[in-house]
């Protein structure tokens, strides 16, 4: 344990090419209990604990998945879980358990919500021992408790646990979140293990599963998202826009996202200062700048701004919680991405709220609106982006119809009631290849 590692194995490459050797390191070592984490109390809900002490396996009578995930982001794919957790009613056999790396944000909102976590100890590639001793609880985990399915939902999870979930004879579900094209050192590290099968978040993302999953079964299976609309009252209307210095009759244009250049803000400030200054109108740029990268991007879009002679039209709103009535507080929503989203759950949410949405032409987004609710645009064409933002701004009957439309294509697309029952389905029939 204390021989000296070569620098090869601590470098992100050269992790995935250790991992045969790593897998019977972490066979052996969980057998002989050489690695622990001390925690001996049995997962209560709602209840964070190690997995050594939990009671045996009993006969299953309810379908029990188990989804391994790091834990410390809070993004898209964490969201998408939560929406899950929070509709089980429409897929009444599953129960949800959570084994993961990292406290955070999402840890915490399921601990609230009173689901069963295991911690596992904290992953980093670079220390090929820290591997060891996550899979050395996961095996324990999976040998003290009877699941149906495993759930990974990231290249990352996968290559760091699917030999453990293999060896414990377990079917796993790969849940695809984002659009692979097989280069970088995670994915080579993931195709090392297959799993069982594979879901996909859009249409985009299922055409490169086959690249990173040669001969695995997969289908599309869209994330679930909240269908229920805010009843934004009109006194609470204008106060959010009085909070954000927007006159009631302004026309509002909103961006919900990361401070990241591929989100196009840029764009946005460029095509928007094409309309006219005679027509009251007003951006909203929702989404904080935590790290160093975002924070020189933010302060590039301030200058920007200020170049284009727009900036007294610009708000920033930083991180909120309370996205659903901002939404529903705005006009039209667009997000000029300058690459493919893999789906893009906000698109969606935006059409939940009765937003009529302009966006480029490309990636889950292109399979998100038609022309009944919105605008697509050639990709990277701020011109044309610009002309419908100025269409859009300047005609009011037709933004309502494109927001009457919205609301019954984000049921049609990601309603819970219709996503749960699908995912109930796939789960049964992988539970029964179980060993």
């Amino acid at each position: 344990m204390h021989r000296r590692i070569p620098a090869i194995l601590l470098s992100n490459v050269g992790v995935y090419a250790w991992e045969s050797k790593v897998a019977e390191n972490a066979t052996r070592l969980s057998e002989s209990g050489t690695m622990t984490t001390g925690m001996d109390a049995v997962a209560q809900p709602g209840e964070i604990t190690g997995t050594r002490g939990i009671a045996s396996k009993e006969a299953p009578t309810r379908l029990s998945v188990l989804h391994v995930h790091s834990g410390n982001l809070f993004g898209g794919i964490e969201r998408a879980i939560l929406t899950c957790v929070e509709n089980l009613h429409f897929a009444p056999s599953i129960h949800f358990e959570f084994a993961l790396c990292f406290r955070g944000r999402f840890t915490e909102s399921l601990a609230a919500a009173g689901h069963k976590i295991h911690e596992l100890p904290e992953v980093r590639t670079r220390n090929p021992f820290s591997i060891l001793a996550a899979r050395g609880e996961l095996k324990r985990l999976l040998a003290c408790n009877r699941y149906d399915v495993v759930i990974c939902h990231s290249p990352w999870s996968h290559s760091v646990f699917a030999p453990v979930i293999r060896s414990a004879g377990v079917p796993e579900l790969f849940w695809a979140h984002d659009h692979f094209r097989g280069k970088h050192w995670l994915e080579r590290w993931a195709r090392r293990s297959q799993p069982d099968f594979v879901i996909s978040n859009s249409d985009y993302t299922d055409l490169s599963v086959p690249g990173l999953f040669a001969g695995v079964s997969h289908q599309v299976l869209r994330c679930p998202i909240q269908t229920r609309p805010v009843d934004l009252a009109p006194e609470l209307r204008s106060r959010l826009r009085a909070e954000l210095d927007t006159p009631d009759n302004a026309v509002v244009i909103i961006q919900v996202s990361r401070m990241e250049s591929w989100k196009g803000q840029d764009l946005l400030l460029e095509a928007a200062s094409t309309i006219s200054p005679d027509l009251p109108w007003v951006i909203w740029f929702v989404g904080g700048a935590e790290r160093r990268k975002e924070k020189s991007y933010f302060a590039g879009l301030t200058a920007k701004a200020n170049y284009l002679g727009i900036a007294k039209r610009v708000r920033f709103t930083g991180h909120r919680t309370d996205v659903p009535h901002l939404l529903s507080a705005a006009d039209i929503f667009c997000q000029p991405n300058r690459g493919p989203e893999p789906f893009g759950l906000v698109f969606v949410e935006a059409l939940v709220q009765a937003l009529p949405v302009v966006t480029f032409d490309m990636g889950g987004p292109a399979e998100i609106i038609d022309d009944t609710c919105g605008v697509l645009v050639p990709p990277g064409n701020v011109e044309k982006l610009g002309f419908q933002l100025r269409q859009l701004a300047s005609q009011p009957d037709r933004r309502r119809q494109f927001a009457s439309a919205g609301p019954a294509r984000a049921k049609r697309l990601c309603d819970p009631a219709l996503i749960l029952p699908q995912l109930e389905t796939i789960l049964l029939q992988l539970s029964r290849r179980r060993a």
